[in-house]
């Protein structure tokens, strides 16, 4: 049994997707089979079906954002970057291209531009917990603690069970605190003062 029909056998996703894909061979059946091989961390293959789908229609945003999603996660956003700028200019209107384009630029340590690109997902939809999630760690990583628990405390008022967004705001709280502290005279920190 060959990979792909293994991996078939026990994904209903791909089962589908791969169905759907051979009874009719659209650029939407291909973008639909490369996420299925994609959620399943499949990438080579995803590639090759995302690839696929931008030479059919060079105008699809999701295939374009595939694509830079990939080389992103294999660890090489400068390859990715050409492709997500390709992905946000065929759909500029989408919060999910806008979000990848921000996690390739904050890879790359372009932060201002990264959080202008999760800013513009967290306006497109503000119910994108994600983009609000990024947007604080994108804050983080620059030390604006108070910009960084803002945007945490937005994300999880709009999905409070996300995690990465509880342990950012976690560690924002506790760096912004440490910060204060450092900032105050040495008389009302309390603690030992030397004298006995």
């Amino acid at each position: 049994m060959s990979g792909a029909a293994l991996l078939e056998s026990t994904s209903a996703e791909l089962s589908a997707a791969m169905a759907r894909h051979a009874a009719d061979p659209t650029t939407e059946s291909e973008i639909r089979l490369a996420q299925a091989f994609m959620h399943l961390g499949v990438l080579d293959k995803a590639s090759e079906y995302f690839a696929e789908a931008s030479r059919r229609d060079p105008k699809e945003g999701a295939a374009w954002d595939g694509l830079a999603r990939i080389w992103r996660d294999w660890g090489f956003p400068d390859l990715a970057l050409g492709d997500a700028y390709r992905a946000v200019h065929a759909s500029p209107g989408s919060p999910d291209i806008r979000n990848t384009l921000g996690t390739i630029l904050l890879a790359l340590g372009r932060s201002a531009e990264a959080r202008a690109q999760f800013a513009r997902a967290a306006a497109l939809d503000p119910g994108a917990a994600y983009a609000w999630n990024n947007l604080c760690y994108a804050w983080l990583a620059e030390g604006n603690y108070e910009s960084a628990i803002a945007d945490c405390g937005r994300a999880l008022a709009v999905d409070p069970g996300l995690g990465p967004a509880a342990g950012n705001l976690a560690l924002a709280t506790m760096l912004a605190d440490q910060a204060r502290a450092a900032r105050l005279p040495a008389s009302t920190r309390g603690g030992d003062d030397g004298h006995r």
